[in-house]
């Protein structure tokens, strides 16, 4: 049994300034010589530890009373500040300073919350669902805000024919879901008010039937003079109301894209003609954007509705044929005039181009990708050069498009380029794609800044971004020294750079670091990305191929 406890506790201790010396004075410094060691005590001595030990539970003992009784003294704490908290908590809520921000701020937050690379869904994951779930002040102030609900993306329920075949949807379900989801656009839509309306609609192929034509008809062709932004793709048949609206009937759209698919999926077949009476729909302003179906449209369709197109700002084309449709004859034809044209984005196969047709003397930005063929000019070589008036500052393309000798030839035709991009979408390794190397392109445009500068050597000198999202064999070295000629450069003729993006041929060199080397010129606002193969990129005849690994980007 332990004495009582006394009023102070003094916590037992051992002398810690143990020099090889027993103290006698305290038994249990005699035991400190064999600490650390393999010493088995006698009888005697388990009887003395045990004595000694004795003394130090007694007092953990005692703490652990004191503990106890101070753990309970502060849950006792806990409880009345947690009733406090409680009695004051709506008092607090007042308090909140989202509650003082003024309604027009608010929804200005709100609208700051919107997807920036899409149109928002009606999902409640995103805003502006997920705001009007957060209190019933919000949901009011969201339906109160009409840029909102201006922009919307509605995928139309499409169900795949071995769900129907085998009743995992029936049709009184699918009918309800349609009905439930063209409810939900509809409200969408008035809650946009009088705003000008950014739609993208798409429908998959391969469904049971085709309730697009319902989305079209009940939902957005009563607000067509609203439409700003249009998107949609989805089977052919389902687009012919579109074919009877008038031009005066879309005063507000500025842009207009459009892919088609015939029954049984995507067909890049020789389409059948167009109705005369869907021309007038192409009237309108903005973006004209076409794809090909199995009825619509053929590419003597897109050239007569390119020339009652007279006020576009932006063309999309995305051109394919068989060669059926192509007249031998096409030099021949008067070229089609677009004076306001200012975007271009064409994709197109061998024997359907329109490009050397077009006159485009507004053109600012080209985004090309086709078929190359070394044996004649691209199609993007004749079009700027039967374009010398327009002053083109944003190219996009890549040398499988265009071979590298007529890419360079197309950046002379555009000496007041600013951003030049080669490389569509993803990463193209060298040994996928069929690219080439870019070296030739990228050597042209950095080796005149790396000797004496002399403007007339230097191709494209307004540049001031570049993205080599193909890769390329240049050296570090070779880049650095360009980022520096075009910062540091005191020529008015030569603009400094904002962005440059590398994709480099070559694995990352441990210990050496770019951004570093680079640092001033980033601190002064460029932007600059530089992208590595995998530290574990294979060749095809590495000793490892065919084992899992993957391709990342690395940024230095």
């Amino acid at each position: 049994m332990c004495e009582p406890r006394p009023t102070s506790v003094v916590p037992y201790t051992r002398h810690n300034n143990y020099q090889g010396m027993e103290d006698t004075n305290d038994p249990a410094d005699r035991f400190n010589r064999h600490f650390g060691t393999n010493y088995a005590p006698t009888d005697k001595d388990v009887e003395e530890l045990r004595a000694i030990l004795r003394g130090s539970d007694c007092q953990i003992q005692a703490l652990d009373e004191e503990i106890e009784q101070k753990e309970s003294e502060l849950e006792e704490l806990r409880g009345r500040r947690a009733a406090i908290m409680e009695a004051t908590r709506n008092h607090r809520t007042l308090l909140a300073p989202i509650r003082r921000i003024p309604q027009d701020l608010l929804q200005d937050i709100f609208v700051a919350c919107l997807p920036e690379d899409r149109n928002p869904t009606m999902s409640a994951d995103e805003a502006p669902m997920l705001l009007t779930r957060i209190s019933s002040h919000w949901r009011q102030v969201a339906h109160l805000t009409p840029r909102l609900w201006a922009s919307i993306y509605i995928p139309v329920p499409s169900i795949p024919l071995q769900w129907v075949d085998q009743r995992q949807l029936g049709p009184e379900a699918t009918e309800s879901l349609i009905n439930q989801r063209i409810e939900g656009v509809k409200v969408w839509i008035q809650r946009s008010r009088a705003c000008p309306l950014s739609i993208r609609i798409y429908e998959c192929d391969g469904n049971a039937g085709s309730p697009l034509e319902r989305f079209l008809t009940e939902c957005l062709i009563p607000v067509c003079e609203r439409w700003k932004d249009l998107t949609l793709m989805g089977d052919t048949h389902s687009f012919y109301p579109l074919q009877q609206l008038a031009a005066s009937e879309l005063p507000c759209l500025k842009s207009l894209s459009l892919s088609f698919y015939g029954s049984g999926g995507m067909w890049w077949g020789n389409p059948q003609p167009a109705s005369a009476n869907s021309t007038s729909f192409w009237k309108a302003n903005g973006l004209l954007g076409i794809w090909g179906g199995r009825d619509f449209p053929t590419v003597d369709f897109v050239k007569a509705a390119l020339r009652q197109s007279l006020v576009l700002e932006n063309l999309t084309l995305r051109i394919r044929s068989s060669g059926l449709d192509q007249e031998d004859s096409k030099n021949e034809e008067p070229p089609i005039e677009l004076p306001f044209l200012t975007h271009l984005d064409v994709d197109e196969q061998p024997g359907c181009s329109l490009l050397p047709l077009l006159r485009t003397p507004s053109l600012v930005s080209v985004t090309y990708r086709g078929s190359g063929n070394t044996l004649r000019p691209s199609s993007l070589f004749q079009f700027l050069n039967v374009n010398p008036g327009a002053n083109v500052e944003e190219l996009y393309t890549d040398n499988k498009t265009v071979p590298n000798e007529q890419i360079l030839d197309c950046l002379r035709l555009c000496p007041a380029l600013r951003l030049l991009r080669l490389g569509h979408g993803r990463q193209a390794w060298p040994m996928s794609a069929g690219y080439e190397s870019i070296d030739i392109i990228a050597n042209e445009l950095f080796s005149p800044l790396a000797t004496p500068l002399k403007m007339e050597d230097v191709l494209c000198p307004l540049l001031e971004g570049i993205e080599f999202v193909q890769e390329t064999n240049l050296s570090e070295m070779v880049v650095i020294d360009f980022i520096k000629a075009k910062q540091e450069s005191k020529d008015p003729r030569l603009r400094k750079l904002r962005n440059i993006k590398v994709t480099f041929g070559q694995k990352r060199r441990e210990g050496e670091d770019m951004m570093s080397t680079i640092a001033p010129y980033v601190d002064a606002g460029l932007k600059a990305t530089f992208v590595y193969r995998h530290a574990t990129y294979r060749s095809p005849v590495s000793l490892y191929d065919g084992l899992p690994t993957n391709f990342t980007w690395g940024l230095a």
